[in-house]
């Protein structure tokens, strides 16, 4: 390794999961950390300065279905609508996801 690589180096700090990077960046143990949104958000000790550009994301998509002997199909149907809902998506971007789609 060359460069910034080489320098950066003995800089770097790992942790296993997100909060934990959210954690180090908020003790001070590390001063920048990247994770996802929704694990560094619910840290009150983390300033997210923002996400990686577009060409080098890879985002994790949740999707949901029913299956058609489910016993509770109308239920299932009533949460993902409300999901899909104004109130729904509002509670996905708190929490730091990205609903994506018009809201239903």
């Amino acid at each position: 390794m060359d460069g910034i690589a080489e320098a950066m180096k003995p800089k770097i700090v790992y942790r296993m999961q997100g909060s934990e990077v959210a954690d180090a960046v908020a003790k001070g143990d590390a001063e920048l950390g990247v994770s996802f949104t929704s694990e560094l958000q619910p840290n009150k000790g983390v300033t997210i300065a923002g996400t990686l550009p577009a060409a080098i994301q890879l985002p994790t998509i949740y999707s949901a279905a029913i299956v058609t002997t489910a016993g509770s199909g109308d239920a299932a149907r009533a949460f993902l609508r409300t999901l899909a809902g104004a109130e729904g998506r509002a509670a996905l971007a708190k929490a730091g996801l990205e609903p994506l789609g018009p809201a239903r």
